[in-house]
């Protein structure tokens, strides 16, 4: 257990330095989700952050797009790549500390799009399995609470999330 907090807190302080770049995935993913074909949820921008060795966490970014009429939303998250994948939102205290807390999902309005990004919500991979590196993909099955299941891959980055440098 004091692994998996351990881990968590590391992957926080990364997701963290990422708010930057979730401020710009946001914005430049916005407005295409209002012409999709109707009909569910469509995933697109999936992504891993890779982690080496030894690493026991690693984050999941995409882009969600309810084409629907009606409401819909994410309720969880399996893969075999760890031992728990679980949807987690990043926020920081009035101190500018980061810190990371299991949500019970994300809700999905009709033609609204919802980025999962570094710095805001996430999928967090907990007890990894294997390293995963530049390159690798992850198969995860997402479960909708109105939309049928969908099983997706999601290329892993290096740890600059592919453009953010990290000291």
């Amino acid at each position: 257990m004091r692994t998996h907090i351990v881990a968590i807190f590391a992957l926080a302080a990364l997701a963290a330095c990422g708010e930057r770049e979730h401020r710009e995935t946001a914005a430049s993913s916005s407005g295409s989700c209002a012409s999709a074909p109707a009909g569910g949820v469509v995933v697109s921008d999936a992504w891993v952050r890779a982690a080496g060795a030894g690493q026991r966490a690693s984050a999941v970014y995409l882009t969600l797009c309810n084409s629907g009429e009606g409401p819909d939303r994410l309720l969880g998250v399996s893969t075999d790549a760890a031992e728990a994948a679980e949807i987690h939102q990043t926020r920081k205290d009035e101190a500018g500390v980061a810190s990371m807390a299991p949500m019970d999902g994300v809700a999905l309005a009709p033609k609204e799009e919802v980025a999962l990004a570094p710095g805001g919500a996430h999928i967090m991979l907990i007890g990894l399995k294997r390293a995963i590196e530049a390159g690798d993909t992850v198969t995860l099955t997402l479960e909708f609470e109105r939309s049928a299941p969908q099983t997706i891959k999601a290329q892993a980055r290096g740890l600059d999330g592919g453009g953010h440098q990290h000291p």
